[in-house]
């Protein structure tokens, strides 16, 4: 999206994310996402899509909170639940990087996945799950997904 084309080095919002996400279901399958699923606290129609097909979810409150950021492992989950949208399973594994306690109970099978499947690296064997997460990493990320998707 042309709004995310600046401002690389800036940790990307969850809505941001969305839009990323959002672009690439849309180019890969050729149709406009039709299923919504609203919060009380944001309109974004790529945060509203991407939520009507289950690949983020907000808050029990009914929040999404679309200018929070994302960390690695959140970026990791959610990769994973937009492949299961787009009917791609991907091969559950656990995850082999060394700081694999750091990870979040619950995003150790997403982590897992896409690290099998070579959509997330590490660096120097470690995943750093609560590391930040990038405008330029997202974009990586769904270039990295593009071609996974061409294979």
């Amino acid at each position: 999206p042309l709004k995310l084309q600046n401002q690389y080095t800036s940790d990307i919002t969850r809505a941001e994310f969305c839009a990323l996400a959002a672009a690439i279901y849309e180019a890969h399958t050729g149709k406009t996402i039709t299923e919504r699923k609203t919060f009380t606290d944001t309109d974004d129609p790529n945060v509203e899509k991407m939520a009507g097909l289950g690949v983020v979810t907000g808050g029990g409150d009914g929040t999404f909170d679309p200018n929070g950021t994302f960390n690695r492992e959140m970026a990791a989950v959610l990769l994973a639940n937009l492949l299961k949208a787009l009917d791609i399973e991907l091969e559950k594994s656990e995850t082999t990087f060394a700081d694999r306690g750091a990870v979040s109970g619950w995003a150790l099978e997403g982590v897992g996945q896409v690290q099998k499947a070579g959509l997330i690296q590490g660096s120097g064997g470690n995943f750093n799950p609560k590391g930040k997460f990038t405008r330029e990493a997202g974009i990586m990320l769904m270039l990295n997904l593009w071609d996974y998707l061409k294979k």
